[in-house]
C-alpha cells in the first residue's frame, strides 16, 4: 500500500456492532486487500490477555500490516484539540494525523478490551472497557497500549517538516500526555528538518492560564475587557519563530482530548471569580502605588544629591557612596517604576517604541539595580570593618579610593548585565496583520538562549539577592552590637552628674551608625520577598501554571513583592532624614533656602515701595530657619 489513502471526513461507529465488524468496516469501504487478516491481527493482539496488562509490542504485526510511508511535510501531531485538529487536517488532504492513517482510522472511536472468560477472548459491545482517562487504575489496557504503539509508530515515520497543534487555552504542553511521552521522543532527528507549532486559542472558553497571562500584560486589549466571558472567536495561530499568521477561525472546540491522559485544566466558576478579583487588585495596586513611589522617590533622591553637593554632612568617601546610590535609584525609578505605571495606567509601552530602546532600557534597569545594591553593601561593610581595624580602614578608604570603588562597581554592573544588549528584543504577536501582543523581552528562539537565561537567573538571584542579604545581615549584627556596647560602656564611665554629656555621647554614636543600619535593614525587608519569590518561581515554575486560580494568586503576590522592591528606590532620603541628625539639619537648611529664594523673587517686585525697616516678616522667617538648622 503506497501513497496517501483518502478516507471519509467522519468515521461513524455503528451502535451494537462488534469490534471485529467495526475494524472490518473501513477496509470493506475501500476494498482494501486482506481485510480479514488485518482484523485478526488486531484482535489477536489483546484477546485472552490480562485486561490491564497488555504489552505494547503485541500490536507490532498489526502496525506492520497497516503502515505505509507518510508523505513528507504532512505529519500533524496534536494534544487537547481532538475535534478541531481533524477539521484542520481535512482527513489527510491538508495534513495527516495519526487518525488519518489507515492504522488510526480503522481503530479511531472504538472501545475495546480483552475478556479472558469470553469464548473469543474479547469483550462484547455492551461491556464498558477501560478508556484513556482510566490510566491510573488500568495503565496498560488494550486501548491505551494500542494508541501508545500507534503513536510510537506514527512518530518514527514522520519526515520533513512536521506540525504540532496544541490547545493554548490551557497548559499547552503537558508532561504526561501521549504527545510528550511517546510521540516527540521517537521522532527521528535525521528525518525531520523543521517543526511548526500551531496554537489553538479559544477566548470563548472559561478563563484559562494563557488568556490570563496575555491579559495581565495587555489589560486594555478588547478580548480582556470582559475576561470572564469573552465573546471573541478563537484563533488558530501558526508560530514560526517570531512571525505569527492567522490561519482560520471556528465556532466551537470540543473539550474531548483523546490524545492526552489529563483532564481539562480549566478552573471552576468559583475560581474564576477569585482570579478576576485578584487580577483587578494587582492592576489597582500598580496604578495607585506607582505614582506615590515616583513622587517620593524623585523628590527624595534629588534632595540627597542637593544636600551632598552643598554641604559636608559626612566624610567624603561616604558622601560618594550615598551619591552613587541616589543616582542609581533615580535611574531605577524612571526606567522601571515609571514605565511600568505608564503601561498599566495608560497602556503606553515605551520599551517597544524601538529595538534600541528595548535593549538599552532593559540593560540600564538591571545595571542600576545592581549598582545600587552593591554600593550599599560596600558602604555598610566598610563601616563594619572600621570597627575592627579603624586606622587601617581610614587610611585605605580615602576619597580617592572611594571613587575607584564606584568606577569598579559601575563596570561590574554594566558588564554583568551586558547580555541584555544582545538578547533583548521586541516580540510581536499578530492576528490578521493586527498586532495583539508587543513586548520587549528576551529572545528565546533557540535552546542555547533559553539555557543561558536559565543560568543567568540563578546567577542574578545569588549575586544580587542572596549574597547581598547575607553580607548586610552580618554587617548589621556587627553595627548593632557596636552601638549597644558603646552606649553601655559610656554609661559606666561617665559620672552620674554628667547626664548631658551622656546624652551627647549617645547622639554621637547613633548618628554614625543608625543611618547605615536602618538603610540596610530597609533594603533587606523590602527586597527579600521579591528575591524569595523569584527562587520559589524557579523551583515550581511548572506547578504555577497548573490552573488559573493558582496562577492569578501568585501573580498578585508577585505584584505586591515587586512594589515592595520598587519602594527601595524611594525610601532612602526619608531614612537619612529620620536617623541622621546632621543630614536632617542640612536638609532643613536647603529647604529654607529654597523658600527664601522664592521670597526674594517676590520681594523684588515691591522693593522700591517698601522701606527696609518694614520687613519684619523676612527677618522673622530667617530667624525661624536659623532655629531649625541649629
Amino acid at each position: 500500500m503506497r501513497g496517501r489513502v483518502e478516507f471519509p471526513r467522519v468515521r461513524a461507529h455503528q451502535e451494537g456492532a462488534s469490534v471485529s465488524e467495526d475494524v472490518l468496516e473501513p477496509s470493506y469501504s475501500f476494498s482494501l486487500p486482506n481485510c480479514s487478516a488485518m482484523a485478526d491481527l488486531f484482535i489477536s493482539a489483546f484477546a485472552f490477555q490480562d485486561v490491564c496488562n497488555i504489552s505494547v509490542s503485541r500490536y507490532d504485526k498489526f502496525l506492520e500490516a497497516t503502515s505505509y510511508p507518510l508523505p513528507p511535510d504532512k505529519s500533524l501531531f496534536w494534544g487537547g484539540v481532538n475535534a478541531f485538529v481533524h477539521q484542520y487536517s481535512e482527513a489527510g488532504a491538508r495534513m495527516v494525523t495519526l487518525e488519518d492513517t489507515l492504522t488510526g482510522y480503522m481503530i479511531n472511536l472504538l472501545s475495546f478490551c480483552s475478556a479472558p472468560d469470553e469464548p473469543d477472548g474479547i469483550a462484547g459491545p455492551d461491556t464498558k472497557c477501560p478508556g484513556l482517562n482510566d490510566s491510573a487504575t488500568c495503565p496498560s489496557s488494550a486501548l491505551i497500549s494500542f494508541w501508545t504503539a500507534a503513536s510510537l509508530n506514527f512518530a518514527s515515520r514522520a519526515r520533513g517538516t512536521i506540525s504540532i497543534m496544541l490547545n493554548a487555552s490551557r497548559v499547552a504542553f503537558r508532561q504526561d500526555s501521549i504527545l510528550s511521552r511517546y510521540e516527540l521522543p521517537n521522532i527521528m532527528a535525521n528525518n525531520v528538518t523543521e517543526a511548526n507549532i500551531l496554537l489553538v486559542h479559544a477566548p470563548g472558553d472559561e478563563i484559562t492560564e494563557i488568556l490570563w497571562l496575555l491579559c495581565s500584560d495587555n489589560p486594555t486589549v478588547k478580548e480582556c475587557d470582559n475576561a470572564a466571558t469573552p465573546a471573541a472567536p478563537p484563533y488558530l495561530l501558526v508560530l514560526r519563530g517570531k512571525d505569527v499568521e492567522d490561519v482560520t477561525t471556528r465556532d466551537d472546540m470540543a473539550a474531548a482530548d483523546l490524545n492526552s491522559t489529563l483532564p481539562s485544566a480549566n478552573g471552576s466558576a468559583k475560581n474564576m471569580d477569585v482570579t478576576s478579583s485578584l487580577f483587578e487588585a494587582a492592576i489597582l495596586a500598580w496604578n495607585v502605588t506607582c505614582p506615590c513611589i515616583l513622587v517620593l522617590g524623585n523628590i527624595g533622591n534629588t534632595l540627597i544629591i542637593a544636600v551632598l553637593y552643598r554641604s559636608k554632612v559626612m566624610s567624603s568617601n561616604m558622601a560618594t557612596y550615598f551619591l552613587a546610590i541616589a543616582v542609581s535609584d533615580l535611574l531605577g525609578l524612571n526606567l522601571y517604576v515609571d514605565l511600568r505605571w505608564l503601561r498599566y495606567q495608560f497602556a503606553i509601552k515605551t520599551w517597544t517604541l524601538h529595538e534600541a530602546v528595548c535593549k538599552l532600557g532593559t540593560w540600564l534597569q538591571y545595571a542600576s539595580n545592581a549598582m545600587s545594591t552593591w554600593t550599599l553593601v560596600v558602604m555598610v561593610t566598610q563601616r563594619a570593618l572600621s570597627i575592627f581595624w579603624p586606622h587601617r580602614v581610614n587610611i585605605l578608604c580615602s576619597p580617592r579610593s572611594a571613587k575607584f570603588v564606584i568606577i569598579a562597581l559601575i563596570m561590574f554592573a554594566a558588564l554583568s548585565n551586558s547580555h541584555f544588549l544582545y538578547f533583548s528584543t521586541i516580540f510581536e504577536l499578530k492576528v490578521e496583520n493586527i498586532t495583539i501582543l508587543k513586548e520587549c523581552n528576551e529572545n528565546y528562539e533557540d535552546v542555547a538562549t533559553s539555557i543561558a537565561f536559565s543560568i543567568f537567573t540563578w546567577i542574578y538571584t545569588l549575586t544580587f539577592s542572596l549574597l547581598p542579604f547575607v553580607v548586610l545581615l552580618i554587617d548589621n549584627v556587627i553595627l548593632i552590637r557596636t552601638v549597644v556596647t558603646s552606649t553601655r560602656v559610656a554609661r559606666m564611665r561617665l559620672a552620674a552628674g554628667n547626664e548631658q554629656q551622656l546624652m551627647t555621647r549617645e547622639k554621637k554614636v547613633s548618628s554614625m551608625t543608625l543611618t547605615l543600619i536602618f538603610t540596610s535593614l530597609s533594603f533587606f525587608l523590602l527586597s527579600f520577598p521579591f528575591g524569595a519569590f523569584g527562587i520559589f518561581q524557579m523551583f515550581f515554575n511548572n506547578q504555577l501554571l497548573a490552573d488559573a486560580a493558582t496562577f492569578q494568586l501568585l501573580s498578585f503576590v508577585w505584584s505586591i513583592c515587586s512594589l515592595l522592591w520598587c519602594s527601595n528606590y524611594a525610601v532612602n532620603f526619608y531614612l537619612y532624614f529620620l536617623t541622621g541628625r546632621r543630614f536632617r539639619a542640612k536638609s532643613a537648611e536647603i529647604l529654607c533656602l529654597l523658600q527664601d529664594k522664592g521670597l526674594d523673587e517676590t520681594s523684588k517686585k515691591i522693593s522700591e515701595e517698601v522701606d527696609r525697616n518694614d520687613c519684619p516678616v523676612r527677618v522673622s522667617y530667617m530667624r525661624q530657619c536659623s532655629e531649625i538648622t541649629g
